[in-house]
């Protein structure tokens, strides 16, 4: 095969062939295409040097194209060949871009559970090879990667986390120099009971707000049916989705606002969500603080507790304040941070970690036993060095 730098064509496809007649006989005689599919630009050369194509069967003024006729699929047909006709016969074929063809072309429905993951298959053949993209239902395209959508290499399109707003009509278009060809599919989401903040049921949460300030209450309701939202204030108010009046907000994506925070505001909030397959609620315990406060500690940074060996347990205590309460995490030695709260054991060791509260200051205290290695035990920026006596 070779390939013309002045044709929009890929490639040129020559072959000869030789033809024989038995002396004194006229025959219908065929010459065979050697190609599984032709372009629309076919040739053959007579032994005479004559060049017949396709388009104009022949260039003889007409005086031969009775004799001479190329069919569909390239083969030469020669009506009463003679002696005079034997020779070399050659082909030249010029193949052009084959436009894309998608397989499968019968529209699907893809039906997912929401948050769970939705695939779309598109492969198509054409040459050069088609690029595959796709357009969203909002009629955008899609890139190839992003925190919602991934392209595989084969063209299959990923959705991720799948929401009622990824519902809707996809299309795949595979494109080449050729032309291009579509595929519409449609995305669906199954009837699902309501979740909230990607929950169901009943959950809990508790939030701290500061006295005067704002504060946003989340609540993001997922279902199909549409669920119903509404929320429950301490005092027993029913305030729907949307709903504004005074200090208080309900957004249409189901969070509440409440503006310049009161002592009065404190208490249980209720965010309730219900279709015709079920219900889920969030209670939001909300405290109102008069100044939060950054935690610190008690004792110095650093402090140094001598330890003679195999005496036993050690105790070590982390008293801190803050507003909110504050967390605490004990770092070992070893990089293993120790967040629990009830006993554990690391590598053969105990730990007991458990907090304890007096007036305004939260403690932390770890015991230790069958110590081993020395080395210095971290709070947040509290560090404890136990060396050897």
């Amino acid at each position: 095969p070779k390939s013309s730098p002045q044709s929009p064509h890929r490639w040129l496809f020559i072959w000869t062939g030789h033809l024989y007649v038995k002396s004194g006989q006229f025959t219908v005689s065929f010459l065979q295409c050697p190609c599984f599919k032709m372009g629309p630009y076919v040739s053959w050369g007579l032994p005479d040097g004559t060049l017949i194509n396709n388009a104009l069967q022949s260039d003889d003024s007409g005086l031969r194209n009775r004799r001479y006729v190329i069919f569909g699929n390239g083969t030469l047909l020669l009506h009463q060949a003679g002696k005079k006709d034997e020779g070399d016969y050659t082909l030249s074929l010029m193949v052009g871009p084959v436009a894309p063809k998608i397989r499968s072309k019968i529209p699907s429905v893809v039906t997912v559970k929401l948050g769970e993951s939705a695939k779309f298959s598109c492969q198509a053949r054409g040459e050069p090879t088609p690029t595959i993209m796709w357009i969203s239902p909002g009629n955008d395209v899609i890139p190839i990667s992003s925190g919602k959508f991934q392209i595989m290499d084969d063209g299959m399109l990923v959705v991720k986390k799948t929401s009622l707003a990824d519902e809707g009509k996809y299309a795949c278009i595979a494109r080449n120099a050729a032309g291009d060809d579509v595929k519409n599919m449609k995305l669906e989401v199954e009837p699902q009971e309501p979740f909230i903040n990607g929950m169901k049921g009943k959950s809990t949460t508790t939030v701290l707000a500061v006295f005067y300030q704002t504060v946003l209450l989340d609540c993001r309701v997922e279902g199909k049916p549409k669920p119903r939202v509404w929320w429950v204030s301490p005092h027993g108010h029913s305030l729907p989705t949307p709903y504004l009046g005074g200090r208080f907000q309900v957004h249409l994506n189901g969070s509440l606002e409440l503006r310049g925070m009161r002592r009065t505001d404190e208490g249980r909030y209720t965010c309730l969500a219900k279709n015709d397959l079920g219900e889920a609620s969030l209670l939001v315990e909300l405290d109102v603080a008069s100044l939060a406060e950054k935690p610190s500690f008690a004792f110095p940074n650093i402090e140094i507790l001598p330890l003679k060996q195999d005496s036993g347990p050690l105790i070590l205590d982390c008293p801190a304040r803050g507003k909110p309460k504050p967390e605490f995490a004990w770092v070992l030695p070893n990089g293993t941070i120790v967040w629990i709260v009830y006993p554990a054991v690391h590598n053969g060791k105990c730990f007991n970690h458990f907090h304890g509260q007096s007036g305004s200051l939260v403690s932390s205290t770890l015991f230790l036993k069958s110590l081993g290695t020395p080395g210095l035990y971290d709070l947040y920026d509290h560090t404890t060095a136990i060396p050897h006596l």
